[in-house]
């Protein structure tokens, strides 16, 4: 499936694209961020399984947990179904 947006388009414009591709796919959403002490953790939900958060201690970049997130979380996704994935990184 192919977005109807791109890198000039209008956060509206994504939002639409967004909501009519998870018509036809199941969204995987990560999200993840370092607290103030150092710590990396994240959370993740994917669309009918489950949500969660989890934390990677003080050597991983937030980088690193968004990479372990969308990995583990495809993984969760039956193989005969197709993904929408989103990270905000």
């Amino acid at each position: 499936m192919k977005l109807q947006a791109n890198k000039d388009s209008k956060a509206d414009k994504w939002e639409l694209a967004i909501n009519e591709a998870r018509e036809e796919l199941i969204g995987v959403f990560t999200d993840s961020s370092m607290s103030e002490e150092g710590r990396v953790g994240g959370g993740w939900h994917v669309e009918g399984l489950a949500g969660s958060k989890e934390g990677m201690g003080k050597l991983a970049t937030v980088w690193d947990r968004e990479v372990v997130g969308m990995r583990g979380r495809i993984q969760m996704v039956p193989e005969d179904h197709q993904i929408l994935l989103l990270s905000d990184s």
